[in-house]
């Protein structure tokens, strides 16, 4: 299913990026089914639903202490602890919530969920392992807004 801008409009990150333009660094066009496509099989899993729709409106999105998309995945050694064990993660943005550097991580699995958490590691923690930041990509992508790296300074 293609999701458009009309989609994303509804979304309160939408509205909040319309109204970010002095903060918005990159905003680049959508990601094709084939790029999304080509870009599983170099990795050999698909992605999750929830992400590859987010790609289908934006290959990248980079907003001032944000950097979420095509640029910024690839597999991270930080483990994520989940009810049925620990598993290894896939990093989908660096995201500087406590610190420059720190990313935002998806379980990384050959069935993965179509609304997967997302887990924050903070690397100056000296720590291998991730904590959960949200049940769903979708509400924590729906809460953005509210995320204390965009309030005023």
């Amino acid at each position: 299913m293609v999701l458009s801008w009309r989609f994303w409009a509804k979304l309160s990150l939408a509205r909040f990026l319309k109204t970010q333009t002095e903060r918005l660094e990159c905003l680049d066009a959508p990601a094709t089914h084939d790029d999304i496509t080509a870009f599983e099989q170099s990795i050999g899993i698909p992605l999750p639903a929830t992400y590859r729709q987010f790609l289908l409106c934006t290959r990248q999105l980079k907003l001032e202490g944000l950097s979420l998309g095509f640029d910024d995945i690839w597999s991270h050694p930080a483990l994520i602890p989940l009810e049925t064990g620990t598993s290894a993660a896939l990093c989908i943005a660096d995201y500087w919530l406590e610190a420059d550097g720190d990313q935002l991580l998806l379980e990384w699995t050959a069935t993965p969920k179509d609304d997967p958490g997302i887990f924050y590691y903070a690397h100056e923690e000296g720590s291998n392992r991730a904590r959960p930041l949200s049940m769903r990509l979708s509400q924590w992508l729906e809460s953005l807004p509210k995320s204390p790296i965009f309030r005023e300074k």
